[in-house]
């Protein structure tokens, strides 16, 4: 049976405070991809603490131990990074929100089990 979006939405505070609570360990290819992803496809978005690159970041090397903490699935942790995206994006003046998804999982390798 498919869960309902309020299944996973319940789950966004959650995954919000296991990710907010993850500390960068590796100063390894998630940074870069990150940050590359950020640089192309994010122009016009303004984060001077690097907040995005950060998350972003947290969520590509802790992905397996995020969905661990929340008894959740890997489905849940996507629709919880669209959902992060989207907020994101929506501080940008103009965007496209599924083909930056598309981008934005092609880029980080290691989440590409959320690709549509």
């Amino acid at each position: 049976m498919e869960e309902s979006i309020f299944t996973y939405v319940n789950k966004f505070p959650e995954f919000r405070t296991i990710i907010s609570d993850k500390k960068i360990t590796h100063d390894n290819s998630d940074k870069t991809k990150c940050k590359s992803f950020k640089d192309e496809e994010l122009k016009a978005y303004n984060d001077p603490s690097n907040s995005f690159i950060d998350t972003c970041r947290k969520i590509a090397e802790h992905h397996q131990d995020i969905i661990n903490e929340a008894k959740s699935s890997q489905i849940s942790l996507c629709k919880y990074v669209n959902y992060w995206i989207y907020d994101t994006l929506q501080l940008m003046p103009e965007f496209f929100h599924n083909k930056l998804l598309n981008k934005f999982y092609e880029k980080i390798d290691k989440l590409k089990f959320c690709k549509r």
